[in-house]
């Protein structure tokens, strides 16, 4: 028999502020209004409850060939309309994608094509372009080179 010493597991949670948090009711939460961005896809926005949330994450979940890659290349489009748009691709070549682009329509300026799959080049070209909106298509197929494993595993996503 071994004996093993465990750390001490720390579960407090803190806040923004630097407070501990604690349970309250719901009904007491401050509500805060969201300027949501809406695309031109009326059921798009009605499945993220009105439009994309600026600063939130949108997965986009399904079997292979349902179009995906396609209904976020049309979300992407729309929204570089209003605002800049990196859209990350680590399936597709660039050539492959404007294909794809050119058959649904229009192609705006402000839209930044990158196929590119090692996380810390996508981070410097977030931080050089500054997108108002960050596409990944897909995100397993990312990796870095800082966490272990290989790319789609649980660490690396």
């Amino acid at each position: 028999m071994e004996e093993v010493e465990v750390a001490e597991v720390k579960n407090a949670r803190v806040s923004l502020t630097g407070e501990k948090t604690k349970p309250m009711k719901l009904a007491e939460v401050t509500s805060i209004n969201v300027n949501r961005t809406k695309t031109e896809m009326e059921e798009f926005n009605r499945v993220l409850g009105g439009g994309v949330v600026p600063g939130s994450l949108v997965l986009i979940g399904g079997d292979p060939g349902i179009g995906k890659s396609t209904l976020l290349l049309q979300v992407s489009t729309q929204l570089s309309q209003v605002g800049t748009v990196l859209y990350v691709s680590g399936e597709e070549s660039a050539q492959q994608i404007k294909l794809r682009a050119e058959r649904l329509g229009d192609i705006d300026s402000e839209f930044y094509l990158y196929a590119e799959t090692n996380m810390q080049s996508v981070r410097a070209e977030v931080e050089r372009i500054q997108p108002d909106f960050l596409i990944i298509d897909s995100i397993q197929t990312i990796m870095s080179p800082e966490i272990s494993g290989v790319q789609g595993s649980v660490s690396q996503v």
